[in-house]
């Protein structure tokens, strides 16, 4: 999301700042002990001479006679050691502060998923697809090709595995095809570092005819996937109702993602400088995908990924998952997706949209609030409304009540879609006849 460069600017500063910390106390230490063992630092120090009154009391009072002592100014063993204290602390959360984090951030609830999957979600094939513009986009299928397809697109700075929570489900009914948006994963962005809507949603189009070209398909995405769905449908409408039989919108928007978050009254008005922040980084991009690094190793990437996309009910591993794809993102292209999104507004499509639509909110969503679904859900003509009670990644918090959702949605469009497609034929055979 656009406003995530407001949280990336905080994380590199902490980041840096803690390293920085715990640079300094630690040279600030060895000098110390340098010091103490080598030679004592001295100064001197005005000692006053003592004189005897007239009435014969002994007083100290400032005289000529005033004596000058050197005296050490060694620092004590405690100050040497507690500086030793600070470096070993900060140096020690910049390398293992998502210890402690995942100590204090653990749900008590567990699940049999990997934070990848690999191990239980291996692939039937990989597939990758060239564009014209240089992207190279990697996709994965699950399943074979006898049964309706779920073509499912991940939302920004994420990749294909963040769809791992919900294949055992989704793959025991459905042919399932998941794929990394340009730039992201193992897909290779464009020459011309075109990060628009309309790019992305062009892209899909390419993998749909790719590995659905004649249905029947479910298009599935979550946050700018459901924003590329609607350009999509603007785009390449011809494709619903036909190849495209019904969409299914996770926690996404319609409009200006900086319009549509808990802090819009803030950020919207700031966007001229959210829009300053991104242009600078994209020359910045080494620098700041080594402070995502950085903030994922010691702990503060996995607290915003909390604050931002979790309610509590998450395990650590998807925390976890979550902190490193963030951290692994290349903030050159994150950044001009955010510029893509910003230009986004599909309000007059909806409308137009042809095919049943399942739109999913999450109750605790920061990031695309509920009412932003609730707008979708009244331009639509065929909506379908489900809400959780999660927060922008509730499709994992919640997998198994989304994948539900979903599969039960799956269900009755394709049964429709069996129905009238027997009913056509008979129509057919009954005219020939």
């Amino acid at each position: 999301m656009p406003s995530s460069v407001l949280r990336t600017l905080l994380l590199v500063l902490f980041s840096w700042g803690l390293l920085g910390a715990g640079i300094y106390f630690a040279y600030d230490a060895y000098h110390s002990f340098q010091q103490n063992s080598s030679q004592q630092a001295y100064q001197q120090v005005l000692v006053p001479a003592p004189v005897v009154a007239d009435d014969g009391l002994r007083r100290d009072v400032r005289a000529p006679a005033d004596q000058i002592v050197v005296v050490p100014t060694g620092e004590s063993s405690w100050s040497r050691w507690g500086k030793v204290a600070a470096a070993v602390l900060c140096l020690g959360l910049c390398l293992g502060g998502r210890m402690p984090a995942k100590a204090l951030m653990k749900s008590s609830q567990q699940k049999s998923v990997n934070a990848d999957g690999s191990h239980e979600h291996l692939p039937h094939s990989t597939f990758e697809v060239i564009r014209p513009d240089g992207s190279r986009l990697h996709g994965a299928v699950f399943g074979n090709g006898q049964r309706p397809t779920l073509l499912l697109t991940h939302g920004w700075s994420l990749d294909s595995s963040a769809w791992n929570y919900m294949l055992a489900s989704l793959t025991k009914q459905y042919r399932v095809v998941v794929w990394d948006l340009a730039g992201l994963g193992k897909s290779k962005g464009p020459k011309n570092n075109d990060y628009s809507l309309g790019k992305l949603a062009d892209d899909l189009n390419a993998i749909l005819e790719r590995v659905s070209p004649t249905g029947p398909a479910i298009l599935i995405g979550h946050s700018i996937g459901g924003m590329t769905q609607q350009t999509f449908c603007r785009l390449h409408g011809d494709k619903l109702g036909g190849t495209v039989k019904g969409l299914v919108m996770l926690q996404t928007t319609y409009t200006n993602p900086l319009s549509t978050n808990m802090l819009a009254g803030v950020v919207k008005p700031l966007e001229p400088l959210v829009s300053l922040i991104n242009l600078m980084m994209i020359p910045l991009a080494p620098l700041l995908w080594l402070s995502n690094w950085q903030s994922y190793f010691n702990g503060s990437l996995h607290t915003a990924a909390r604050l931002e996309s979790f309610t509590g009910k998450q395990t650590w591993e998807q925390l976890d998952h979550s902190a490193k794809l963030g951290a692994k993102a290349w903030p050159g292209v994150v950044a001009r997706g955010n510029f893509g999104m910003m230009k986004f507004n599909e309000e007059a499509t909806l409308p137009n949209v042809n095919v049943p639509v399942l739109v999913v909110s999450g109750a605790n969503d920061r990031l695309t609030l509920p009412s932003a679904s609730k707008h979708i859900e009244g331009l639509l003509p065929q909506d379908t409304p489900h809400s959780h009670a999660g927060g922008h990644l509730g499709h994992w918090e919640y997998n198994d009540q989304v994948s539900n959702a979903i599969l039960t949605f799956a269900q009755q469009v394709f049964t429709d879609t069996s129905n009238k497609s027997r009913a056509k034929d008979l129509l057919t055979d009954q005219l020939s006849v």
